[in-house]
């Protein structure tokens, strides 16, 4: 398993972890198995076009988190 961190916050970053940063979604390379989104309800909207493009077979969002 690889986590691809696709960090929304801090765009000086380049790395986290060992792994290469990507600024969306639908720019990580291959197949997703899952995007998981921490994220605040109302910020979820923001994201949606870029998770769609990517076609991940699931999204993850915290307890409670719905829109």
């Amino acid at each position: 398993m690889t986590i691809v961190p696709v960090p929304v916050y801090y765009q000086e970053v380049t790395e986290i972890l060992g792994e290469w940063v990507y600024r969306r979604v639908a720019d990580v390379p291959g197949q997703l198995d899952s995007v998981v989104v921490f994220r605040r309800p109302s910020d979820i909207p923001a994201h949606l076009d870029d998770i769609l493009v990517a076609k991940p077979r699931s999204v993850w969002m915290q307890l409670g988190i719905r829109h």
